[in-house]
């Protein structure tokens, strides 16, 4: 389902190729935030980043093809699972960001998924909310 009056939001580190907010580049209904600078525990993806590195480290590949190919499957199994993905984001920072509002992300609470099954609900879930939250 797509709303065009939905706001996204973007959560960027700051690296100085990223376009501020209210950037004249950026559509009207796009929001930045920019993290502190030093603060990878407020930037989930470097969990993902580190983990990666430790499936990588000590290994000879030989070709750039076969580390493709090894970073790629190891890519897949996240990809698959919206629990492992959901796993990056720490309870507390899940809790900070829906501080301010309604629940945007749903918190794993013992049983989002049990009761509400697929990484298709979710999504649907974060759409729905998204989109009545701007």
């Amino acid at each position: 389902m797509f709303e065009a009056a939905a706001i996204h939001v973007l959560i960027l580190d700051g690296a100085g190729f990223h376009l501020p907010d209210g950037h004249a580049d950026l559509p009207d209904n796009v929001r930045i935030v920019t993290l502190p600078p030093y603060s990878p525990e407020l930037n989930p993806v470097e969990g993902l980043w580190d983990q990666l590195k430790d499936s990588l480290c000590n290994r000879v590949f030989t070709s750039l093809t076969e580390q493709r190919e090894r970073i790629v499957s190891w890519l897949q199994t996240w990809w698959s699972d919206p629990r492992r993905v959901r796993s990056l984001i720490p309870d507390w920072l899940m809790v900070q960001a829906n501080a301010s509002s309604v629940t945007i992300i749903p918190v794993y609470q013992g049983g989002w998924y049990e009761s509400h099954g697929t990484a298709d609900s979710l999504n649907t879930a974060i759409l729905r909310t998204c989109s009545k939250n701007p």
